[in-house]
């Protein structure tokens, strides 16, 4: 995908799914059709995308997304928050599907929806991070380049999830 923007706007990429060391995984992650992203790829695709966006916040929701997170440091602009660190796998939601019988989401995500409805996107990006670091289970949430990002205590979610016109 492309994502169009312009040097005044702010992006929100959220990826959930599969991961491995060093990868996100495109597909279901056993089948041949399985592509990656893979720390490399987003280097490149940060490298590519300077100076096209206000700021760019990740959010990655899989097995060893720190792995691939951690590529946005040093970029101006870039944040990353992951489900979980460069070693260490993210965990499948204790809620199940009442059809299923299997888990439909990750702890992670469950974590951020419920806060973001609670709050009504009204949360500062440090507070969301907060709260999924403590609150998340089996994983620990990360986050990577709060430096060279901005105040991520005074930029709020709003300014990535709701359209300004």
């Amino acid at each position: 995908k492309v994502i169009k923007a312009s040097p005044s706007e702010n992006i929100l990429v959220f990826w959930s799914g599969h991961g491995a060391p060093g990868s996100l995984i495109i597909g279901d992650g056993t089948s041949s059709n399985c592509a990656e992203f893979t720390y490399s790829d987003m280097k490149d695709a940060l490298d590519s995308s300077t100076g096209k966006f206000r700021q760019m916040l990740w959010i990655i929701e899989t097995c060893y997304g720190g792995s691939v997170g951690k590529a946005c440091e040093g970029y101006s602009g870039v944040l990353c928050i992951t489900a979980a660190g460069e070693n260490e796998k993210s965990i499948a939601s204790r809620q199940q599907h009442p059809d299923l019988r299997l888990s439909v989401s990750n702890n992670f995500t469950m974590l951020m929806e419920e806060t973001l409805n609670q709050r009504n996107n009204s949360i500062s990006i440090l507070e969301l991070y907060k709260d999924l670091y403590s609150e998340s289970m089996g994983s620990h949430a990360k986050c990577y380049n709060s430096a060279h990002f901005g105040d991520i205590k005074n930029i709020n979610i709003k300014d990535f999830v709701e359209a300004h016109t």
